[in-house]
């Protein structure tokens, strides 16, 4: 099983969101040629990230890395999505 990587994005309202993190991903795929790179959304558009990893269907003892796309300012102190990855 190739190795997976969950991009996880904040969520957005303005309609060009999804394509420009959909462009994003694509230059990380060439990158990686292989690693299965899956968008997941924190909130407001889909899939959310519980449904991308609860829907991952890897065998147990393998794993999937994820991680945030950083777009805009971070604010201190702040953990929007506690948990959000949790599968349990």
């Amino acid at each position: 099983m190739r190795p997976a990587l969950v991009a996880v994005a904040h969520g957005t309202r303005d309609a060009a969101g999804p394509a420009v993190i959909a462009h994003l991903l694509d230059d990380v795929r060439r990158r990686l040629p292989g690693v299965d790179v899956i968008s997941a959304w924190v909130e407001l558009v889909a899939p959310g990230v519980r449904e991308v990893m609860s829907g991952m269907g890897r065998p147990a003892g393998t794993s999937a890395t994820s991680g945030p796309i950083p777009t805009q300012r971070p604010c201190p102190g702040r953990l929007v999505a506690p948990g959000s990855a949790d599968r349990g």
